[in-house]
């Protein structure tokens, strides 16, 4: 009836668009409305483009996003805009998929060419996808890029935002602009982080061995959220310390965050319970390990692989082979599958006690 009337135009045209493009969207018959479009005399515009990308992404089609994308540049198109990197971006956290080097600079070079106005949301999205690439070299690119853009951190940073740059700080052992980072917050903006925010620092810490400063952090993190040790933030943060205290082989401090942790009644997961077990047994404190083990039982924290290969071979380095074959047992009746690295273990302890008929049958379970 429009077009009969004449009364057709672009906006006409990218009204039906979005319909087509919408929940459970139909993108070929999107691309022929597209070419009747063009026929008709009509030239597609960004929004037009957004719309057929947001349906590619929706869809899951990433290729198909990106002929897009080939299109907006093409010498009839209308280039692209900050909506379409995030559309992109938003497409590629969407469907879990890590972006690849040549993916995320092209990217960076699509926000240079068309002199994109970048905000918080597609400085967090391209920060995540710098996160997963763990490149410094990059990270410095996009950074220099943002801020050619006009994005600065002082005016226009968000505590989320703050938290993923010192990640990628901290991944980078960029140890120096983390805290730059983290004193912007703190001291220039005069801000109380938050849980989330102590935790991040807090990681990046114990990951580049300076577990002095995270503790002090995280008594800091105590005097101000004191009320709430309970929380997830807490959690995350004890650990982060525990982390740190097990790589130096500090077992007993390690076990004190422990205890601290069931007095503030924190949520202790399986990850914790892990890395403790770990730190027991690496110093022969099998005592601990094994009350550790129980108390995952009582706790209904279900031990995984990791959790019986590490008490394993704890019980195997010790010459305890009883123990460790019992755990063996009770691991198979769970329906847990042993790995390589198990049955070496258990091969190992096997063969310092000379039990030859021990190590036929693991070799045949094997």
């Amino acid at each position: 009836m429009m077009q009969a009337s004449g009364n057709v135009d672009v906006i006409s045209y990218n009204i039906l668009m979005k319909q087509y493009v919408g929940e459970g969207g139909n993108l070929r018959a999107a691309e022929a409305l597209l070419e009747e479009m063009r026929r008709s005399g009509f030239k597609p515009n960004i929004s037009t483009y957004n719309s057929m990308l947001g349906g590619a992404v929706a869809a899951g089609d990433l290729h198909r996003a990106w002929r897009t994308i080939d299109m907006m540049e093409a010498s009839s198109g209308p280039g692209v805009d900050a909506y379409t990197i995030t559309i992109l971006c938003k497409g590629y956290k969407r469907e879990r998929q890590v972006m690849d080097v040549r993916t995320f600079d092209r990217i960076l070079a699509l926000i240079r060419f068309y002199s994109v106005k970048v905000d918080d949301v597609l400085v967090n999205l391209a920060l995540e996808a710098c996160v997963s690439l763990r490149d410094e070299k990059r990270l410095i690119a996009a950074l220099e890029t943002f801020r050619k853009s006009g994005w600065k951190t002082s005016q226009q940073c968000a505590m989320h935002t703050y938290g993923l740059l010192i990640k990628a700080y901290g991944q980078s052992h960029q140890l120096d602009m983390a805290w730059n980072s983290w004193n912007e917050v703190t001291c220039d903006k005069g801000l109380v982080p938050t849980e989330q925010l102590y935790g991040q620092m807090i990681d990046v810490l114990v990951t580049n061995d300076r577990l002095g400063d995270a503790l002090v952090l995280f008594e800091g993190m105590k005097e101000t959220y004191g009320d709430h040790m309970d929380s997830r933030g807490f959690a995350v943060a004890y650990a982060m310390i525990i982390k740190g205290y097990a790589q130096r082989k500090e077992c007993p401090q390690a076990m004190r965050c422990y205890e601290e942790m069931r007095l503030h009644k924190a949520n202790i997961g399986l990850v914790v319970f892990n890395t403790l077990i770990d730190a027991c047994s690496r110093v022969g404190d099998m005592g601990n390990a094994a009350r550790l083990f129980r108390d995952m039982m009582d706790a209904q924290c279900p031990p995984d692989l990791i959790t019986y290969s590490t008490l394993i071979k704890g019980y195997c380095v010790r010459d305890e082979l009883s123990e460790a074959m019992e755990l063996f047992s009770l691991m198979r009746r769970k329906g847990i599958k042993p790995d390589s690295i198990l049955f070496n273990s258990i091969l190992d302890g096997c063969a310092k006690k000379q039990i030859p008929h021990l190590c036929e049958q693991v070799i045949k379970d094997m």
